[in-house]
C-alpha cells in the first residue's frame, strides 16, 4: 500500500491537474513561512496569493488487517486566495468558489475524474469536506487579506504490509 507521503503527493497531483497552471499546489505545510514572509511561494505571476496546501492531520486506526494495520489518514486541504474587490466579472470570491467546487467534484467520483496512477494510490479516498465556518477564513498578509478555505479529506489505507 501507499505511504503517507505518496498519498499526500497524489492528493496534490489531483488538485494540480485541475487548477490553472499559475496556481501553486504544495503537498506540505507552509504555516511557519507566513511568519518570515515566505508566503511568496503561493504568489501567482500577477503577485496575488493563490494556491493549495495539503498536510496530514491524523491517522486513527480502523481495525487490524491480515496485511497490517488499517488506518484512516486525514489530511488538511487548504485553498489560499488573496481577496480582491472588483466588478462581478472579476471577483476573487467567485473565482475561489468555482475552483473549490471543481476540486470537490474531482474527489466525489474518483472512478471518473482521477487519473489511474493517482486513483491507485488514493484507493479508499473520501469526499473533500469544507465544514461550516471554514471557508473564507481571513489571514493578514502584507498586501491585503488572504482568505483560506480549510478543507479535509481522508484516505483509508493499510500500513505495515
Amino acid at each position: 500500500m501507499a505511504t503517507e507521503v505518496e498519498i499526500r503527493t497524489a492528493l496534490a497531483d489531483v488538485i494540480r491537474l485541475n487548477v490553472a497552471s499559475i496556481v501553486t499546489v504544495l503537498p506540505r505545510d507552509i504555516m511557519n513561512l507566513t511568519d518570515v514572509g515566505w508566503m511568496n511561494v503561493l504568489r501567482d505571476p500577477s503577485g496575488f496569493i493563490r494556491g493549495w496546501t495539503i498536510t496530514q492531520n491524523g491517522a486513527p486506526p480502523l481495525e487490524p488487517d491480515q496485511r497490517g494495520g488499517r488506518y484512516r489518514l486525514w489530511f488538511d486541504v487548504w485553498q489560499w486566495f488573496q481577496y480582491r474587490t472588483g466588478n462581478d466579472a472579476q471577483n476573487s470570491e467567485d473565482e475561489s468558489s468555482a475552483e473549490r467546487e471543481l476540486i470537490m467534484l474531482k474527489f466525489s467520483r474518483p472512478d471518473l475524474y482521477i487519473p489511474l496512477p493517482q486513483r491507485t494510490t488514493l484507493d479508499g479516498v473520501g469526499l473533500l469536506d469544507f465544514p461550516r465556518g471554514r471557508i473564507g477564513t481571513p489571514e493578514i498578509d502584507l498586501k491585503g487579506h488572504v482568505r483560506i478555505a480549510k478543507g479535509e479529506i481522508y484516505v483509508d489505507t493499510v500500513l505495515g504490509c
